[in-house]
């Protein structure tokens, strides 16, 4: 994220699908804590903090404090609840839409915990998150919009013998590469 700020001109708006806020300041002593890393992304300077969306926020692991922290920023939370009530799709379009808002790129961070835990076992055991069909369709939509850069995060093959998150994470690429193989082939079309 560092490199992206360093090297593009303009705005950058953070797309973050996680189960925990990762905004902690510190943890303890340690002031590069892995709960921490949209905390330094809010401080590269040319990311818009209002444009940063959090989605897929569930759990007792987000204290009070990293809340009240994100709305300081001016960041949107979309909790799992609110994925439930109103459907993947329209969140993810109110997401890019934020994200997109007063900024030239969109940059997007994956943890492994957005995803239910039972579709997840080299993960961290987070449950009620998405399930791999919300997550693909999002990422279909992203690739589809176009984003500068993505990661994906927290996936620990020594808790997965057989491999079920490491592949996951391939499909949820293939699936963004998909919609991006899309977005270049409307652009062809419409350059005819």
């Amino acid at each position: 994220m560092r490199a992206l700020g360093d090297t593009v001109k303009g705005k950058i708006g953070i797309l973050h699908f996680d189960s925990h806020m990762d905004n902690s300041k510190t943890f303890g002593t340690d002031i590069y804590p892995r709960c921490g890393p949209l905390h330094r992304i809010a401080q590269i300077e040319n990311v818009k903090t209002d444009s940063i969306v959090h989605i897929a926020i569930r759990g007792p692991r987000n204290s009070p404090s990293q809340v009240r922290y994100a709305k300081e920023l001016g960041s949107r939370i979309i909790t799992i609840r609110e994925i439930r009530d109103r459907g993947i799709d329209s969140v993810v379009e109110e997401a890019i839409k934020i994200a997109s808002e007063g900024t030239d790129h969109i940059y997007l961070t994956i943890c492994s915990d957005c995803i239910e835990a039972a579709f997840n076992p080299g993960g961290p055991a987070d449950f009620n998150g998405l399930s791999p069909y919300e997550l693909f369709s999002a990422l279909m939509r992203l690739g589809e919009h176009g984003m500068a850069g993505l990661d994906y995060v927290e996936v620990y093959p020594p808790q997965d013998p057989n491999s079920v998150s490491s592949h996951l994470a391939s499909w949820a690429i293939i699936h963004f590469l998909a919609g991006a193989a899309r977005r270049k082939s409307l652009h062809m079309e419409k350059a005819r």
